[in-house]
């Protein structure tokens, strides 16, 4: 599940309607795995003044579901969240994006998305059919996407991204290309023919790329060879289109082997120049005035666990007067609604606030945000389950006779709802009120080694159910 932190503000024509976005890539042996955007717009929605007085406030609640051929609910998984704005008009083209992501044996299937405005009940509807071949394809789908960062170790994807086989995607669901940016970035994955010989195959990889309606006018790029796994390998492909005119075009790669050729296109609009225009004006409030370089460097030490990687490396060669500037337009970037307020911003302090109220164990006020619970927190928003339990002393595993330890400790279960449903569980590991995250169902956060160790079979039992596997 993605919240406000992670809005996309998507230059598209004004639309008002939900819309479902479905790619789908293969795995072995013969399973369809979807990775699906949910599109809200945020002009549609109904809001309240909230308390502060400069800001208004909505919310919205997804329902999914799945069905196959038979009309049999597979899976059902509904999350909602909420969304402040300035107390300016609306862009017709904010618009807040989720994803979830499933996998789907061979068959036919429908997937339907309700989008329902909490306050005013109204609700749209949106209903796609998908069939799963269960046939090894050669290409999975191409995805156009605003920015393509391989993660290093240790980083977190940034709020909006999709996180997949190491790298952060941005999705551009819209297909709009700025003439000032002028750069189109592709991802999809490329799967071998099966059999012994597949892997060892030399592939001619080549983009394409022709102006809607006029494949006379069709480019092609110098081909590369290369040789993909045999589970399949990544294409991430940049072009650039400055100097192209105005307009729709298709784009898309073209992967010949030996005895197959397979091609995917998408569409997208490269849109004129617009006038040039600073990113902040007088009539914006800065959010950083007057702050010396100390105070700067932690202000952005909170928000690094948002940045990229490209932005990590940049803030750190700055001057002091480039720190600023640098935070100035990095939260600028994340303001769902431009203008006054900075929601993004706003939230993001919110939590922050919360965090540092809630889980400051360490005796250093203020420090609450660097916990692990306080990561979490900021990062994701509040769970949409919290259950705070205590050990029974009696079952604590790793204990043989008397040698059973007779200390209580405490642990708390978030379960988040939407995208993977994913669980977190932190643990007082010391008794000193200092929780650890010890497991947690994305592949990309911390899972300590032999967990299952510190609890009893029906604590470890419950953790499993609620992240959606079975109990050991």
């Amino acid at each position: 599940m993605i919240a406000l932190l992670s809005a996309l503000l998507l230059t598209a024509q004004a639309d008002t309607t939900a819309q479902l976005h479905l790619y789908r890539y293969w795995r072995a042996p013969d399973v369809t795995n979807v990775v699906g955007f949910v599109s809200v717009p945020l002009a549609g929605l109904t809001y309240a003044d909230d308390a502060d007085g400069r800001s208004r406030v909505a919310r919205y609640d997804i329902d999914m579901t799945i069905i196959d051929a038979e009309g049999n609910v597979l899976l059902r998984q509904d999350w909602g969240n909420r969304v402040r704005v300035g107390m300016a008009a609306i862009p017709p083209t904010s618009r807040a994006v989720e994803n979830v992501s499933f996998d789907l044996k061979p068959g036919d299937y429908g997937i339907a998305v309700e989008v329902r405005d909490s306050i005013s009940g109204e609700s749209t509807r949106v209903e796609e059919s998908l069939a799963a071949s269960g046939h090894r394809p050669l290409l999975g789908s191409l995805m156009l996407a605003h920015s393509i960062d391989r993660l290093e170790e240790g980083e977190q994807a940034p709020a909006g991204s999709l996180l997949r086989n190491g790298l952060a995607i941005a999705p551009n669901l819209q297909g709009s290309v700025s003439a000032e940016d002028a750069t189109i970035r592709l991802y999809t994955e490329v799967y071998p023919p099966a059999g012994e010989g597949g892997a060892s195959e030399v592939a001619s990889v080549q983009v394409v790329l022709a102006p809607e309606g006029n494949p006379e006018a069709r480019q092609e790029a110098p081909a590369i060879q290369k040789r993909y796994p045999a589970d399949g390998g990544l294409e991430l492909l940049q072009l650039p289109v400055a100097g192209l005119a105005p307009g729709p075009y298709s784009v898309g790669i073209r992967v010949s082997f030996p005895d197959t050729v397979v091609t995917t296109l998408e569409r997208f609009e490269l849109s004129a120049p617009a006038v040039a225009m600073p990113t902040r004006t007088a009539s914006t409030m800065e959010l950083f005035p007057g702050l010396s370089e100390a105070q700067l460097d932690s202000a952005y030490q909170k928000a690094d666990m948002l940045a990229t990687p490209r932005e990590r490396r940049l803030y750190r060669g700055l001057s002091a007067e480039g720190k600023r500037n640098f935070l100035e337009d990095f939260w600028a970037r994340r303001d769902a609604i431009p203008g006054d307020p900075n929601e993004g911003y706003q939230e993001f302090t919110e939590r922050v606030e919360y965090a540092n109220r809630e889980f400051d164990s360490s005796g250093n006020p203020g420090e609450g945000w660097s916990s692990a619970r306080g990561r979490v927190w900021i990062l994701r928003g509040p769970p949409f389950e919290r259950l705070q339990r205590t050990t029974n002393p009696e079952d604590e595993p790793g204990r043989r006779g008397n040698e059973r330890r007779r200390a209580e400790r405490q642990y708390e279960i978030w379960r988040y709802a939407g995208g993977r449903n994913d669980i977190f569980v932190f643990f007082d590991q010391t008794g000193f009120g200092n929780f650890h995250q010890i497991y947690s169902t994305d592949p990309q956060e911390f899972t300590q080694p032999h967990w299952e160790e510190l609890f009893e079979d029906a604590v470890v039992t419950l953790i499993r159910s609620l992240g959606g596997t079975p109990g050991r």
